[in-house]
C-alpha cells in the first residue's frame, strides 16, 4: 500500500513539474489571422448597421437656401487588415483594420429633391482601428 501511494504522489509531482516547466503552445499566427478576418467581417456588419443615416434614410438639412441630404458609407472594398505578434508576449497579437468611410451628399430645392437626387462623394476619411488578441479571442 505504501509503495502504491508513493508511486501515485511521485507520478503526480512529475506531471505537475512537466506542466510548470513547459510553456503553453503559442497560438499559430495563420490561425489567429484567420480568426481576425472572421472577427473583422462581424465587426464591419455591426458598424454598417450602426450608421444612423443611410442611403435609404439620409439626414436632410437646410444649408444656404438649399437642402442637403447626406449619409456615411463604409467601403468594404477598401478594407485592409494586418496581424502582428506583440513583442515579448506569447499568445498576444494586435490586429489593425483600415477602411475608408465616405460621406455622400445630394442637394435640391426641397427635402424630397435632395433625398432622391444623385448622390456624390463629398469627402473620404481613412479609418484605422486597432484590436487586441489575448487569451484566445479578439477584443475591442
Amino acid at each position: 500500500m505504501i509503495k502504491s501511494v508513493s508511486f501515485f504522489w511521485m507520478a503526480w509531482i512529475i506531471l505537475l513539474a512537466g506542466v510548470l516547466t513547459f510553456p503553453c503552445q503559442a497560438d499559430d499566427l495563420s490561425r489567429v489571422d484567420q480568426q481576425f478576418d472572421q472577427f473583422v467581417q462581424n465587426w464591419v456588419k455591426k458598424l454598417q448597421t450602426a450608421y444612423l443615416y443611410t442611403r435609404e434614410t439620409p439626414e436632410v438639412i437646410e444649408k444656404e437656401g438649399q437642402y442637403v441630404a447626406r449619409y456615411f458609407y463604409l467601403d468594404p472594398g477598401s478594407m485592409k487588415t494586418d496581424v502582428k505578434p506583440v513583442s515579448g508576449e506569447s499568445n498576444v497579437y494586435t490586429g489593425v483594420l483600415e477602411y475608408k468611410e465616405i460621406l455622400f451628399q445630394s442637394t435640391g430645392q426641397t427635402p424630397h429633391l435632395a433625398e432622391t437626387g444623385a448622390y456624390a462623394p463629398k469627402c473620404v476619411r481613412q479609418m484605422i482601428e486597432i484590436f487586441l488578441y489575448d487569451k484566445g479571442s479578439w477584443v475591442r
